[in-house]
C-alpha cells in the first residue's frame, strides 16, 4: 500500500481553482491509474466607485461586492489605511441583511467630522482570508 499526500497552501501565489490530476502507478506486470479532483477555494472583491468626493462631516459610501469561488467558506477581514485623522469606517449590511448568494454585496461607509482636515487621500482596502490577502485602491476627496 502507498499513500500520497496532496495539499494545497493557503498562502498568497497559491494557484485557485478546480485541478484534475491523473495518479500512475506501475509495478512490474501492475498497472493502475486514478482521476482525483483538488478544488482550492478563491475570494476575488470589487468596490465602487474609485473616487468619491464628500464635504467635512459627510460619509462617503462605495459599494464592496465580494466573489467567493469554489467552495470558499472562511471568515473575510476588512482593513482601510490611508484615512484622515479623526475619520472612521465600518462595513454595512444592505438592508440590514447577508444574502449568501454567488457574490455578496455591502457598503463600506467612511464617516467624517467637521474637524476632519480637507484634501485627497488614497485608500487602501484590504479583504484578508483564506490565505488571501487582496487590496484595492479608493481615493477620498473632503472639501
Amino acid at each position: 500500500i502507498t499513500t500520497m499526500i496532496i495539499s494545497a497552501q493557503s498562502t498568497p501565489g497559491t494557484f485557485r481553482g478546480i485541478f484534475n490530476l491523473e495518479v500512475y502507478g506501475e509495478s512490474g506486470e501492475a498497472k493502475h491509474s486514478t482521476a482525483l479532483t483538488i478544488i482550492v477555494p478563491n475570494l476575488d472583491f470589487s468596490i465602487k466607485p474609485e473616487t468619491k468626493t464628500i464635504s467635512k462631516g459627510e460619509s462617503a459610501l462605495y459599494a464592496i461586492t465580494l466573489i467567493p469561488s469554489f467552495n470558499f467558506t472562511a471568515d473575510a477581514t476588512f482593513t482601510v489605511t490611508g484615512l484622515p485623522e479623526g475619520a472612521s469606517w465600518e462595513i454595512v449590511l444592505p438592508q440590514n441583511k447577508l444574502k449568501l448568494t454567488n457574490s455578496i454585496d455591502l457598503i463600506l461607509k467612511i464617516d467624517t467630522t467637521s474637524k476632519t482636515q480637507s484634501g485627497t487621500y488614497n485608500l487602501t482596502v484590504t479583504v484578508s482570508g483564506g490565505g488571501l490577502k487582496l487590496q484595492e485602491t479608493i481615493t477620498l476627496i473632503i472639501r
